[in-house]
């Protein structure tokens, strides 16, 4: 989603001219970046802009995976 600072999205998904990025946290991984203070302090700049960029963006963990296709309807239309 940015090619100025190589950041990715887990996935983007646009429809209805909206676009929306989802990021799947993998907490449970014995070893995750997401869980180390640089990894976590890394990813909340990739959020922060992707938010100041204009993107929405919807998380998701091991637990609650199951709401996207609704969250998605619903952000999407």
């Amino acid at each position: 989603f940015n090619p100025d600072r190589q950041f990715r999205a887990d996935y983007k998904i646009s429809k209805n001219g909206k676009t929306v990025l989802v990021e799947y946290e993998g907490l449970m991984a014995t070893k995750s970046r997401h869980t180390s203070p640089r990894g976590y302090t890394m990813d909340c700049e990739k959020y922060n802009l992707m938010t100041k960029t204009g993107y929405k963006l919807l998380r998701y963990t091991v637990f609650n995976f199951n709401d996207i296709i609704d969250d998605l309807e619903e952000v999407l239309g």
